[in-house]
This record gives structure tokens, C-alpha cells and sequence, in this order.
């Protein structure tokens, strides 16, 4: 353990300094365990954004837009569970035509989330089609 010093001299004679004994050194370098949110930090899904982050959902049940404009995907959560047929997006505004960006499996349970690291962009909107019953909310910007 290395000693800690403050304007040159040991933390405990410091007043009202941090004393040796609250403080962990490895090679030089402090442990600080952080009692608030950093910038960025997002306690729902425990990650640090380092950039933006998905800040739009919709709740679907059945084929329409989830985003008619351009933007970016960045995943969902099935909240009632699908029955046994798949769901497809597409880069699309209007349609299920297009790029297909997602396929969400049939039979796929209530609960499950799917969290992209990387956003899927969209030039030209969000579409989902749905071949079976289910809610998801689909998450974007």
C-alpha cells in the first residue's frame, strides 16, 4: 500500500483530511467508488452512454410505423409474449418493404429485451410487420 500524501504531507496529518485508512492505493493509483451518476450514465440498462441513447419508444401490437421518419434503431422488449410468427422491421416509413433491419423470432417470451451496442440507422423510418399477436416496445431516436 502506498502512503497518501496531501501538499506534501501524510493524509492523516491533514485536518479534516482523508485518513491512510480509508484509502486504497495500487501502485499510486486511488480506488474511488463514485456515490453519483456520472454524465451519460444510465441506471436502466447499466451502461455509460457515449453518445445518444434511445430516448423514443412505442408499445405496437400489431403492423404499422413504429418511426416515419428518419433515425436510428436501437433494439426492443417483448411485453406479451408473441405467438408463433415472427416480426419484421424494416427501413421503412409507410411499408413492410424495404432493408430488413430486425427479425424478432416467433414464440419469443414476454420479458425479452434485445439492446443493440451499435444503433442500426434508418434512412428512411422504422416499420414494423407483424405475421402474429404480441406487444413489444421497439426503442429509438
Amino acid at each position: 500500500m502506498a502512503t497518501v500524501k496531501v501538499g506534501g504531507r501524510p493524509a492523516t496529518e491533514v485536518s479534516g483530511g482523508p485518513k491512510i485508512e480509508d484509502i486504497k492505493a495500487t501502485n499510486g493509483a486511488l480506488h474511488v467508488n463514485s456515490v453519483s451518476l456520472l454524465e451519460g450514465e444510465d441506471t436502466t440498462y447499466h451502461r455509460l452512454w457515449g453518445g445518444n441513447k434511445a430516448d423514443s419508444k412505442s408499445a405496437l401490437t400489431g403492423t404499422a410505423a413504429v418511426k416515419a421518419s428518419a433515425g436510428y434503431y436501437y433494439g426492443y422488449t417483448v411485453t406479451t409474449a408473441l405467438s408463433a410468427a415472427a416480426i419484421t422491421l424494416y427501413d421503412n416509413a409507410s411499408a413492410a418493404s424495404g432493408t430488413v433491419i430486425d427479425v424478432i423470432p416467433a414464440s419469443t417470451a414476454a420479458g425479452t429485451t434485445k439492446d443493440l451496442a451499435t444503433p442500426i440507422p434508418c434512412t428512411n423510418g422504422i416499420y414494423a410487420s407483424f405475421a402474429g399477436t404480441g406487444t413489444v416496445l421497439f426503442l429509438y431516436t
